[in-house]
Parts: C-alpha cells; sequence; structure tokens
C-alpha cells in the first residue's frame, strides 16, 4: 500500500492502514517532504503568535515507531496500468495507492494576487505576509474570497485577528479593514448561529463587509471587484481557489478538468479501482478542512483494508463542515455540521462561539501536536530531498521495480551538496546576528524613542568580557536605589560564577537571570520587543542580553506621588480619613485592606493608542452578576480612543444616555463607598494617573445617600437623608415655585405675606424671571469664581462676593431682598447635594423650571417636573432603572431609600443590582443579634427593700 503526501488525510490514512492490515502488508508514505504543517494554526505565525518551527513536526521517528516506512522523494506522476509511482528516484510499485497531495493556489484565478498581494495557505505565503505586515504603518487593508475559494474560515479568522494585531500595535485608528465575499452575510457557509456571532464582531470592531462579489483582480494600491467597483488597498490578503497538482492532472482518466480526483462516497477513482484519494486533491465541492480530510482519510483505510481482508468495501463518506476559528480579542468561533442521509452537504449546524472556542483551539493544537502527530519540531526551509530512494521489494503489480533513473540521481546529489552550502550560510549568518543582536535591540530602542532625555541605557560586560547586557530605564520613572541594589548589584557578584551557571542549568542566559540572578520583586521575560518597549513608560527596568531574543522586565518604578489623604469633594463627621490617590496601584490596595477576600477580582487593561492608560474593573464574585460583569468588561474593551487621562473620559463612553443631564455612574473618592457599592454586587472602574473611580450601575436613591448615612446610628442617618431629599427638589423647583405665584397666583399668598413681597418688590423696574436670572447667574458665576481660584483665596472672593454684590443689587432696586432670599436658600439646598455631578444637573434643570413658570405658572412647573420625571423613569444605568426601587417598585429595596432601616433589618442585597447572592447574613438567623431582657430582682433583696 502507497501513501502519496504526508500532510493531514496522507499521514492518517498511512497510520490507519497500518493498524487495520496484518504486519506482513507494507505501507508506505511517499512525500516531498517529511515536516507535517499544523496548518489550522497559520494565522497565528502572521500575527507573530506562533514560530513556524512550533507548528511544524518531523514525522519521520512518528512513522517509524508505528511501522510505516517513509521515502522521502519527490512524486512526479502516476502509472494506473503498471501500478507504480514516479520519482525523481525511481518508481515505486503498489497494490492498492491513496492520493493525499492535497493541491496548490491558483493565483491565476485572480490576476496580481501573487505580485501585490498575500495568501495565508501556505507557510511560506504566512511567512511573507508576516514580512510585510510588521512594516504596515496604515492604509485600506482588504481581506477576502476568491470565488470558488475552498478555505473559509482562514480569511474571517485574518479579519477579525488583524483588527486585534492593528489595535495591539496602536495603529488601528490608521487603517480600514475591508472584507470581500459572495456570501450574502458574513460567514453564511456556518449557518445562522455563525453569521449572527461573526456580524456582530464584524458591526462591533468596524470591519466593513462586502456581500455578493468577489475580487477579480488586485493591482498596485487597489483590488478590483466582481461588480465593477474598486477597493484602494495597502495591504490585500486573499484566500484564491485550489487547482490539483501536477503529478494528479498528468495521470490519464485520474482527474477532471481543474486537477482533481474524481471519487465516488467510498472515496475510490471511478476510472481505477485499485487508487484511493483524500483530502484536498479530492474533486468535493464543499468546503475544504483538516477534520474533512482526516474522515476522507478514514474511509478510504476503511475500505482497503476491508478488500484486502476479503470484506465488502462499504464504507462511505457522508459531509461534514468543522471549523475552530480564533476571532481576535481572546475570542473564538466552532461550528460543526452534518449532512443528512443522502445529502451532500450539511444544512444544520451547532455554534459556539465566545472565550471557550478560542481556548479549546489552543488545547486542540497541543494535543494534536503531541498526542496524534508527535514528533521533534523542524522548520519546512530546513528539510531538503533524501539521498537515496526507497529499497525496492520483489513484489507488487508486475512483481519487480523499473530502473533507476542515473541522471537523478546525479542531480538528486548536486541538490544535496547545494543545500548543505545554504545550511552552512545560514548558520554564519545566525552567528553573525547573534554577536550583533544587543546593538540591533538598542538601534530599535533609540529608533523608537527618539533622543529623549530622560533615556538611560547603561551597557553591561560580565564573565570577563564574555556576556554583553544593557539595561534601559527612563529616568523619573524608576527608583534608581532599587535599579542598583536588585538589578546591578546582584549581575556584577554573580558575573565571575555566570558562565558555570548557564553551563551547568543549560538555561537561555535571560532565563538564568530571572530565576537565579536578579533580586527585584517582579521579573518577567517578554518575547515582543515592541511590548517590551510599552513597559518600560509603567516604570520598569528592561534588561536586554546580546544573542538572545526578547527582554527581562523588572519592577523598578518609583516616580513621585501624593500622599494618601482625606478627599476634599467628600467629607463627613463620621467617615475614615483615607481617600484614592492618583496612583493606580496604590487605589487597589486600599480597597483590598476593605475586602480581604480572594472573591475580590480585579480585570486590568490598557486604553488609549497614545497614553496607554491602565484601567481596572474590580467585583465581588459570586456578588456581581455575571451579565453586568460581562457587560462592563464589553463597554470597556470596546472604547477607541488616542488617550485617556482621567476617568470622565471613560464615564462618557459607557454610560447607557450620553444626552441626559443625570449622572449614570457614581464618582467617588472613597474606598469605604467603593467597598460598599462592591459588597452590593455593583462594579467599580478605576483609572491610573486619577482619585476618581466610577462604580456602576447607580440609581437615583443611591446618588443622594452618602456614607455616613450607614456609620450614624439609623434614625440619625435617616432625618439626615430625608432632609437631602427635600434640598435637592428645593434645589431645582424653589425659585420658578417662587416666579409663578408673584407673577400669576397671588391668591395663593396671605393677604399681609402679598403684601410684604409687593412692598419689597416696589421700586424693582424688572419682572420676576429677569430678577431671578440676574441674581442666580451672578450667584453661579461667584461659585465658579470661588472653585477656579487658589484656594487661599477662592473662598473669601466668594463669600466678600456675594455680601457686597448681594447688598448692592439690593440697595440699587435691581432685585428684591424676598428674591435674593429664596435664591440664597436655593444655593444653600444645592450645595446640601452630595454628588457634585448631580448637584450640577438640578443647578441646569432650574432654569429651565423658571421659565417654564414665567411662561405658564404652575402649570409650566408641573410640566417640567412630570417631563423630568418620565425621563428619569426611562433612564438606565447599565440596563438597571434609574428610578428603582421606586419605578419599578420594589417595596424589599424601600429600606434603604429615603430612610434607612437598622442594619439588623437589612438581610438582604438590593434586588434591583441582580446579585445572584442576595443574602447579607444567614437567612434562618434572627433580625437582632441581642434582645435586651428585664433585669429579675432576686426574692430575698426584694424582702429586703419590701
Amino acid at each position: 500500500m502507497v501513501v502519496l503526501g504526508a500532510s493531514f488525510a496522507g499521514l492518517n490514512a498511512a497510520m490507519r492502514l497500518r493498524r487495520l492490515l496484518p504486519s506482513g502488508d507494507r505501507v508506505v508514505l511517499v512525500s516531498d517532504t517529511p515536516a507535517f504543517v499544523f496548518r489550522i494554526s497559520l494565522p497565528w505565525i502572521v500575527f507573530g503568535k506562533r514560530k513556524p518551527e512550533q507548528i511544524t513536526v518531523d514525522v519521520r521517528p512518528l512513522l517509524a515507531s508505528r511501522g510505516v516506512e517513509f521515502a522521502h522523494d519527490m512524486v512526479e506522476g502516476i502509472d494506473p496500468k503498471g501500478c507504480a509511482v514516479a520519482t525523481r528516484g525511481g518508481r515505486i510499485p503498489y497494490d492498492y495507492l491513496l492520493v493525499g497531495l492535497g493541491a496548490r493556489l491558483d493565483w491565476q484565478a485572480v490576476p496580481g494576487l501573487r505580485e501585490h498581494g498575500h495568501s495565508v495557505l501556505w507557510m511560506d505565503d504566512a511567512r511573507k505576509m508576516a514580512r510585510s505586515l510588521d512594516a504596515f504603518q496604515g492604509g485600506e487593508v482588504v481581506l477576502g474570497l476568491a470565488e470558488g475559494s475552498p478555505h473559509v474560515c482562514p480569511e474571517y479568522e485574518m479579519a477579525l485577528q488583524m483588527d486585534d494585531y492593528l489595535r495591539r500595535r496602536g495603529i488601528r485608528g490608521r487603517a480600514a479593514i475591508h472584507f470581500v465575499s459572495s456570501e450574502p452575510r458574513p460567514y453564511a457557509v456556518g449557518g445562522d448561529g455563525a453569521v449572527a456571532i461573526v456580524e456582530a464582531m464584524f458591526r462591533k470592531y468596524g470591519i466593513i463587509f462586502h456581500p455578493g462579489t468577489t475580487p477579480v483582480e488586485v493591482g498596485p494600491g487597489k483590488v478590483a471587484l466582481s461588480d465593477g467597483s474598486e477597493i484602494p488597498s495597502a495591504f490585500t490578503s486573499l484566500s484564491p481557489p485550489y487547482v490539483g497538482t501536477d503529478p494528479v492532472r498528468r495521470t490519464p482518466n485520474l482527474a477532471d478538468e481543474r486537477g482533481f480526483v474524481a471519487v465516488g462516497k467510498d472515496m475510490r477513482s471511478a476510472a481505477h479501482p485499485n487508487i484511493f484519494a483524500a483530502g484536498d486533491a479530492v474533486a468535493y465541492a464543499g468546503i475544504k478542512t483538516g477534520r474533512i480530510a482526516e474522515l476522507q482519510a478514514g474511509v478510504a483505510a476503511e475500505n482497503i483494508a476491508r478488500e484486502l481482508l476479503g470484506q465488502a468495501a462499504s464504507k462511505e463518506y457522508r459531509s461534514e463542515f468543522f471549523c475552530l476559528s480564533d476571532l481576535g480579542h481572546g475570542r473564538g468561533i466552532a461550528v460543526y455540521g452534518k449532512a443528512a442521509p443522502g445529502e451532500d452537504r450539511p444544512r444544520t449546524f451547532q455554534t459556539l462561539g465566545g472565550r471557550l472556542p478560542y481556548w479549546f483551539k489552543l488545547l486542540f493544537e497541543r494535543y494534536y501536536l503531541t498526542r496524534r502527530i508527535p514528533g521533534p519540531r523542524t522548520d519546512v526551509a530546513g528539510l531538503t530531498l533524501p539521498p537515496e530512494p526507497l529499497a525496492a521489494p520483489d513484489d507488487g503489480c508486475d512483481g519487480r521495480w523499473g530502473g533507476v533513473l542515473n541522471e537523478l540521481g546525479v542531480l538528486r546529489v548536486q541538490l544535496s551538496a547545494l543545500g548543505q552550502r545554504i545550511e552552512a550560510v545560514r548558520a554564519s549568518l545566525t552567528v553573525r546576528e547573534s554577536s550583533e543582536g544587543l546593538d540591533h535591540q538598542l538601534r530599535r530602542v533609540r529608533l523608537a524613542l527618539g533622543e529623549s532625555m530622560d533615556l538611560v541605557v547603561r551597557e553591561v560586560r560580565l564573565g570577563g568580557g564574555g556576556h554583553r547586557l544593557a539595561l534601559v530605564y527612563l529616568e523619573g520613572l524608576v527608583d534608581q536605589t532599587l535599579v542598583g541594589e536588585q538589578i546591578l548589584r546582584p549581575l556584577m557578584e554573580a558575573a565571575p560564577e555566570l558562565a558555570a551557571l548557564q553551563a551547568g542549568t543549560g538555561q537561555d542566559l535571560l532565563d538564568l537571570l530571572r530565576t537565579r540572578v536578579l533580586a527585584a520583586a517582579d521579573v518577567q521575560r517578554e518575547p515582543d520587543a515592541d511590548a517590551a518597549l510599552g513597559r518600560l513608560f509603567g516604570g520598569n527596568t528592561l534588561v536586554l542580553a546580546d544573542g538572545t531574543s526578547g527582554a527581562l522586565i523588572c519592577e523598578t518604578a518609583g516616580y513621585p506621588m501624593r500622599a494618601v489623604e482625606e478627599p476634599t469633594s467628600e467629607s463627613g463627621v463620621r467617615v475614615p480619613r483615607e481617600g484614592f490617590t492618583e496612583s493606580l496601584q496604590v487605589n487597589l490596595s486600599l480597597l483590598r485592606r476593605r475586602i480581604r477576600s480572594p472573591d475580590l477580582w480585579i480585570e486590568g487593561m490598557q486604553i488609549g493608542r497614545v497614553t496607554g492608560t491602565r484601567v481596572a474593573f474590580a467585583y465581588v464574585r459570586g456578588t456581581a452578576d455575571d451579565a453586568l460583569v460581562a457587560e462592563a468588561r464589553r463597554r470597556l474593551r470596546r472604547i477607541d480612543i488616542d488617550g485617556v487621562l482621567e476617568s470622565g473620559y471613560l464615564e462618557e463612553f459607557i454610560e447607557d444616555q450620553p444626552y441626559s443631564p443625570f449622572p449614570q455612574t457614581l464618582r467617588t473618592e472613597r474606598p469605604d463607598v467603593v467597598a460598599a457599592n462592591l459588597l452590593e454586587g455593583r462594579v467599580a472602574i478605576f483609572t491610573d494617573n486619577t482619585p476618581f473611580v466610577l462604580v456602576a450601575p447607580v440609581v437615583l436613591t443611591q446618588l443622594l445617600g452618602v456614607s455616613e448615612d450607614y456609620y450614624e446610628r439609623f434614625l440619625i442617618g435617616s432625618a439626615l437623608r430625608f432632609l437631602r431629599y427635600v434640598a435637592f427638589v428645593g434645589s431645582m423647583a424653589l425659585p420658578s415655585v417662587y416666579i409663578a405665584v408673584t407673577t400669576f397666583h397671588q391668591e395663593m399668598l396671605p393677604t399681609s405675606l402679598l403684601l410684604s413681597v409687593a412692598a419689597a418688590r416696589e421700586g424693582v423696574p424688572f419682572p420676576a424671571i429677569v430678577e431671578a436670572m440676574l441674581i442666580e447667574l451672578m450667584f453661579e458665576m461667584l461659585r465658579e469664581a470661588g472653585v477656579r481660584l487658589p484656594r487661599v483665596v477662592g473662598p473669601a472672593i466668594s463669600i466678600v462676593g456675594a455680601l457686597v454684590l448681594g447688598q448692592a443689587a439690593i440697595n440699587a432696586s435691581l432685585v428684591s431682598p424676598a428674591m435674593a432670599v429664596v435664591v440664597a436658600i436655593t444655593a444653600i439646598a444645592s450645595f446640601s447635594t452630595p454628588v457634585f455631578s448631580l448637584a450640577v444637573s438640578a443647578r441646569l434643570l432650574r432654569f429651565a423650571f423658571m421659565i417654564a413658570a414665567a411662561a405658564l405658572g404652575l402649570f409650566g412647573v408641573m410640566t417640567v417636573g412630570i417631563a423630568v420625571l418620565l425621563h428619569l423613569a426611562a433612564l438606565r444605568s447599565f440596563g438597571v432603572p434609574y428610578l428603582s426601587p421606586l419605578g419599578p417598585l420594589v417595596v424589599q429595596d424601600w429600606k434603604d431609600m429615603v430612610v434607612r432601616a437598622p442594619w439588623w433589618a437589612m438581610k438582604k442585597r438590593p434586588r434591583t443590582v441582580g446579585s445572584p447572592n442576595r443574602w447579607r447574613r444567614p437567612p434562618g438567623e434572627p433580625a437582632r443579634v441581642f434582645r435586651p431582657r428585664r433585669r429579675e430582682v432576686p426574692r430575698a433583696a426584694a424582702e429586703e427593700r419590701g
């Protein structure tokens, strides 16, 4: 039995035949390369997630262990009549032949693609694409499927991984990604479930889909489509159709017009009963994947074995579709479809999307390369043709072998010598690159950072000149004491023994420094040079070594920061005196001190293509709803902006209603407030370089409460909270009520009060609305001036300005004393609102109430009030109703609304947040831990008193 090809179909067929047949039957696998490439991982080669040798296996040890003979030779033709395979080294006879030679790309189907574009379907093309992508700095990116392309999954992987790659490089904003396909919707071949997942991701990440058209030509800087349009392109990657291999095409009556082997459902050639085919070499109209090749190879091997064992070859291939794709951003998709009996194509599909398929693909790659096809890792470029052909046995279809072609033997020897010379030249280049590796790395650092005056590069030579190292850090961001004590001193002390340590352990130099030498608290190895450079700006020190790729990242941050102080914007009497600072690490430590539980999970990310601002969001696992956590994570990851300097940037991106005047997240500087909200099932979003933390979701009643409400006894806290509610309503509506009553509804005032107001307004030349607007604007300007002026003079200016201007306006008869009193009460009421953003919202709405009161009186005030209530009823914060627990009505949560119930009575968490863990205290416990009992006086003591 002879099997041609060492890919998915050929390898699986050869090993299955060996397992099914007696030991006396020979199974020979012929291939021009012993390297098996796990082509499912080729997109990871393009984006630098894998190296070629990580997904390439030398199959010769595996085949030898399984009893399969391997012939390392080039197939040149098939002789069905003589039952032999013609190779460069001679002829190999067969009783049965299984063709698994695969196919080759039809570059002519899309003119110009080979010269101006790329394809990800072969290792050499993936390497070429990776080199071109490294030089890509922006422009239009065109990906897609040519007419008749059998490989759909890799191109959709390319599109979404391209988005992820460009975002990691920080150039996504300078690139537009287009996807061209004849399908009406993305990934239509995988059914409706796959369409919904991929279409949503295309929409989320801004990938432009061009349905119902195919690329017909690729030119310099453009791609022409079948509908007559053109797309400008700076980078093009397309999946062209396949054509059969030359040996199959040259064989009479074996191949169709495109060079594929025409087979039946038993995978047997229609013209030659002892020839079978599987994989990409088969004339199969559907999608072609590695899984399909394995199934077809299994059917062919089963039928060959049954015939040799005297059984009926009744095994038939039923069409299946299985695709496991990495869609970038840590997500993937798995699609499985199976055809019904009698049908050729799958019609029903099962689809799974999210993080699980991504991890499953990683595990599947590891399983396949360690269990299914184990063997030494290698590189395709390092394997050459063998010097000797396979020894000829005595049996076969015609009973003897053909003569050996002497000319091909001479050519083979010449090619072997040429291959050895190429290997020698490459080895010398590798040595030269290693010796100049450190200089090259330092040039990359200086090119990336320019002539930055704070860049420090300290070169060190250890072990008598044997090892060259360099320390790279930014002055002002690191603690130079840590650099000296934890990096330089250990390096100098270990220098005499470094060579002996490396020889004894066999470790790479950087790994040896990381595990045995450096004393820094956190030392990580980063293989990606660009990612390592990005870590410089966090106060880390890079350790570069000559002849070694990557860098060590040592935690040496020591930049100046503000000490923990009491927050000035949220002061109180019975409250902790600690507040957040501008350091993310300090803020997270303050939170950890209050929630000392492993269930406090903190996820980090970087937002901002230029600033790279670190953002973290925290939640208590098991208390916070998983849907809320996923929504917060999704909204943060969708943010694509060049810089984030304060948490207000994030607030505007993640809020539900951006045009609402009301805040939809709680902004706080207090660690105790954040901890209390996390314990209720909310999430907190921390931003580096700002003390303000965002908490979501939030409701209106939560914004009118303060932490002191929960620290004081519940009666006092409830009274103060009720006062705050009254003050909030008054800060919006008090001036408008005064305007409406004095302008339209004088009969509502008592006579004595009416006369007093009329006397006070005597001599004021303006109507009440102008009078109110004038003094309100004056107070707003004074308030803003007090905030912007230095702290030493700001409060004084505000107080003196209010007194002087107010008194002067009354004396000049510009405003009445009654109006001044109303505005002053309103200003004091607005100061009672604990959240600054909510107080500003009330101040803005105050002017709308005043205008409505001047036009329609109390009817106008009620109209605006109803409009505000309707808006609040429709408002959501991360999906939670803003007016809950009042609307919708949740009576249980009224224990913490206008008044606060005692702590022993609040057994459950707020229902509106949706926490899966509702109970604060065990449900069977009594409400109060201690109940006082009346003291009983002993009888003897009572008689004495009597």
